[in-house]
């Protein structure tokens, strides 16, 4: 069930909302200026310095570090996490992955498993986390690809990430149509853009 909380945390530099959280744990938004913020996910996250995320980055003042790598599973996804988190911290982490796992047959609970794992080893850490769910593979798709088992594996997927615990869950984005994905999965530069903007405004606000 979700609920509201009002935190105040002005030692820490964080600007106390009402925030809607997934979990009974205590969540806010902050302002990113000047924080380090981790990205941890596959081939939609490894737009080095245009993707998504390094749009937010621009827009919000933040540093930037991308783990993200191709065609990588999110059990891979944990490992990275884990060993980065070993030896370096930062202020936030965003996960956003799945999408290999779905297409190579892992059973989604698997996947599920550890996007959990990741989120409740930033918890330990006190890393605000965010999960980000993606945008709608079924607007984006075409043709046979939108049909495929594999696609809708992952549909699945993406409605199951709303039961993450402990972090802040960024919903589907679904402004977006076939002409944003030449491949019918990879957003183009300007639907990264308006992705961009879409995950900034569901993770910081306005």
């Amino acid at each position: 069930m979700k609920r509201f909380f009002a935190i105040t945390l002005a030692s820490l530099g964080l600007t106390a909302l009402l925030v809607s959280v997934s979990s009974n744990t205590p969540f806010v938004r902050f302002n990113p200026k000047g924080k380090k913020i981790v990205f941890i996910g596959d081939s939609l996250t490894a737009g080095y310095g245009w993707g998504w995320q390094s749009v937010m980055a621009k827009i919000y003042g933040f540093i930037e570090v991308n783990l993200s790598k191709s065609s990588k599973t999110t059990g891979w996804m944990l490992q990275t996490l884990q060993k980065y988190l070993t030896t370096d911290s930062c202020d936030a982490v965003f996960i956003y992955g799945g999408t290999n796992d779905a297409y190579s047959g892992i059973p989604n609970a698997d996947a599920i498993k550890n996007i959990q794992a990741m989120v409740n080893l930033c918890r330990s850490k006190d890393i605000l986390t965010y999960v980000v769910i993606g945008y709608d593979p079924m607007k984006v798709s075409y043709g046979r690809v939108s049909t495929t088992k594999a696609t809708k594996t992952y549909v699945e997927l993406q409605r199951m990430m709303k039961s993450v615990k402990n972090a802040k869950i960024i919903p589907v984005w679904t402004n977006c149509s076939k002409v944003d994905a030449s491949d019918g999965l990879h957003l183009s530069a300007s639907a990264q853009q308006r992705f961009g903007i879409y995950v900034g405004k569901e993770a910081f606000g306005e």
